[in-house]
């Protein structure tokens, strides 16, 4: 073998070495650096808020790194489940609330079975995901499902109800307000122009003293009961004359009840009664015991008193 034909197979040891070498370092920086997982993307556009599925396909021995949060996605359901001996599935549903273009989060999976073992296996983030507004040019969704979460829009509502309502209420206010300054105004001018026509209580206030005069006397004797009979007689028949504007003074009995035969009050069949009993004692020459008497001037005196409350009223 020539000179030249030792080196040119030297150059290609060398080279084959060199190769062998790199492909060495390679291996071992990509360990250090720790493997990628290959992942899939059930899609790659999606709208502010919705949601796209993450799968990865890792060894047995990988057990996934979780948080509710993972870069800007936020992790909403997780699945794991067996292929074979050698092999494990993990599905993963996230959502975003930016929009722009994201690459795919990234997961770390440690060997489980390595306690305390820093070396981290991560899942291939080279996908990268379209997060679009929900808004097109009329500020809604094209599908008219979803707003955005960081720029909602409210629907122009129709307020023309809303309107007629307040325009109602306002008119019926604004009539009711008209009405009671009417009803005040017109209510004032009629008192104006009504005579007011005052209530004689002078037969009332005559009986009533009457009365008491009546209850001071001391009935002990013939003549005390005759001027007892006279007395409160004369009071009734002036009281009567004086309210109902009759004669019943000089009326007798029978007279005076063909006279209040159309006059209806509380009481008057009791007065007849008493003026029937009082004439009697007149002439009969008894003596009129006291609870009698005062049986007399009571039944008067409620009579008085209900026609006095009833011109108050």
């Amino acid at each position: 073998m020539c000179l030249s034909e030792k080196n040119s197979v030297i150059k290609k040891v060398y080279i084959l070495f060199f190769l062998f070498f790199l492909l060495i370092v390679l291996n071992f920086a990509d360990l250090a650096a720790g493997d990628y997982y290959p992942v899939k993307i059930d899609k790659t556009e999606i709208y502010v808020g919705d949601t796209f599925q993450l799968k990865i396909i890792t060894s047995g021995v990988a057990e996934p790194v979780l948080s509710r949060e993972i870069g800007d996605f936020e992790l909403l359901t997780f699945k794991q489940a067996a292929i074979n001996n050698n092999q494990q599935e993990f599905s993963l549903v996230f959502s975003i609330y930016k929009t722009g273009y994201y690459n795919a989060p990234e997961i770390r999976f440690k060997d489980k079975h390595s306690a305390g073992s820093d070396v981290f296996f991560f899942s291939d983030t080279s996908l990268i995901i379209q997060v679009k507004s929900v808004l097109n040019d009329s500020g809604m969704r094209p599908d008219g499902s979803v707003f955005d979460y960081n720029k909602p829009v409210l629907p122009d509502y129709d307020y023309s109800g809303i309107k007629i309502i307040a325009a109602a209420a306002l008119t019926l206010a604004a009539g009711s307000l008209m009405f009671l300054y009417l009803y005040k105004r017109t209510k004032k001018h009629l008192r104006a122009n009504i005579k007011i026509e005052t209530v004689d209580l002078e037969p009332y206030n005559k009986l009533k003293a009457g009365l008491i005069k009546l209850r001071k006397m001391k009935i002990s004797s013939t003549e005390a009961s005759v001027k007892f009979s006279f007395e409160l007689s004369f009071l009734i028949r002036e009281y009567l004359s004086g309210v109902y504007k009759i004669n019943c003074i000089e009326s007798s009995n029978y007279e005076l009840n063909e006279k209040l035969k159309d006059i209806v009050f509380y009481g008057k069949e009791d007065l007849l009664d008493i003026l029937c009993e009082l004439e009697i004692l007149k002439f009969s020459g008894r003596v009129l015991n006291e609870s009698a008497a005062d049986k007399f001037i009571k039944i008067t005196e409620r009579v008085m008193n209900d026609f006095y409350a009833e011109q108050k009223d």
